[in-house]
């Protein structure tokens, strides 16, 4: 019995030493990174992006402010009005539409007490120059035409059709000169033209021509600002300026080349002159003349409520002070100031306003 349990634990021993000297098997890296699962890169924390300073906001450059005094006159119903015609060749037609037609413009003026004179645009010191000189009006002795006079409409259409015009060799002048030769007419107030310029009398001019200041507004031509300074010079603010034109409209294509073949040109300088007198401009090549001299007309009528500022205005800014104090409503056009009815006689008008901002 001794001897079986000593051969079973012997038995037991041999097995045991088997095992524990069988081979090892070890799983290879190529195994092992089948059961690896990548790691990701440490990830740095979120930084806020930089924050810009605070930007302030742009300031507007200081305002320039202005005021302008003006005194309603006892009788307001006067109108001074100089018609400058282009005298220059091929203008026969443009001349003959304008005489035709006046009546559409001055039937507007019937009950105010208007003067009308007429000049040239010939100022060149030759046999058909005038230079600022009223023309005596056909079959009357005078050179300012009124609602007295009789046949005021044939005396200016038999006027301003211009025999000098319709010429082949002894022809006026072809450098038109419209604006210097308003400055020229003005000059000549209390000489030549004695008795047409009115004091406390608003003054309106209405060129008709188919060119520009010297037929192309060359450097050299005299600029719309340098009429109205002289203007100011002579009346400061005792009476207002408005310019109409007649003219070939900048941009006007059709009407531009229509009259290319005979020197036409585009009348930049009057366009900008009425404009920004509170003017407008109609096309030279309008069939008839009736319904921009109409406009013209009426526009005119305006002039016996208005007042012309002498600066550019902002328009929100304008505040308006009648002493005494009268309920008129207004409204800004431009530079002018309209009344819907003229202030009482006497009255002291005072416009506060700022100067549009300047642009950089």
């Amino acid at each position: 019995m001794k001897n079986l349990v000593l051969t079973v634990l012997g038995l037991l021993v041999v097995s045991l030493m088997g095992m524990s000297c069988s081979e090892v098997k070890f799983a290879s890296e190529e195994s092992l990174d089948k059961f690896q699962h990548p790691v990701d890169p440490p990830v740095d924390p979120p930084v806020d992006p930089p924050i810009d300073p605070p930007i302030d906001p742009p300031i507007d450059p200081p305002r320039e402010s202005a005021k302008d005094t003006f005194y309603q006159q006892a009788d307001n119903t006067q109108v001074d009005v100089l018609v400058i015609v282009d005298n220059s060749p091929s203008m026969v037609e443009e001349q003959d539409k304008m005489g035709q037609r006046i009546s559409s413009f001055l039937g507007h003026l019937r009950d105010l007490d208007w003067q009308l004179g007429l000049t040239t645009t010939d100022i060149s010191g030759g046999q058909y120059s005038t230079k600022g000189d009223l023309l005596q009006f056909k079959g009357t002795n005078t050179r300012v035409l009124n609602k007295h006079v009789n046949n005021y409409n044939q005396a200016f259409l038999d006027t301003v059709k211009r025999p000098e015009s319709d010429c082949f060799f002894d022809c006026a002048s072809s450098d038109e000169q419209p604006l210097r030769a308003a400055i020229q007419a003005m000059d000549k107030r209390d000489s030549r033209n004695q008795g047409f310029f009115r004091n406390n009398t608003d003054l309106v001019i209405i060129v008709i021509s188919d060119e520009d200041e010297q037929s192309t507004g060359p450097s050299s031509a005299t600029k719309p600002g340098e009429v109205m300074n002289r203007f100011k010079a002579i009346w400061g603010n005792t009476k207002s300026l408005t310019v109409y034109g007649i003219i070939i409209k900048p941009g006007d294509q059709n009407c531009y080349e229509d009259n290319y073949s005979t020197g036409g040109n585009y009348g930049d300088f009057v366009y900008e002159f009425a404009k920004s007198t509170g003017g407008l401009s109609g096309s030279i090549c309008d069939r008839d003349y009736g319904a921009s001299l109409s406009s013209i007309g009426q526009r005119v009528r305006t002039l016996i409520n208005s007042f012309m500022l002498s600066n550019d205005v902002d328009p929100a800014s304008v505040k308006v002070t009648l002493t005494p104090a009268q309920s008129i409503g207004w409204k800004v056009d431009g530079r002018k100031i309209i009344f819907d009815k003229p202030p009482a006689a006497g009255t002291k008008i005072e416009v506060d306003y700022l100067k549009p901002a300047k642009k950089n």
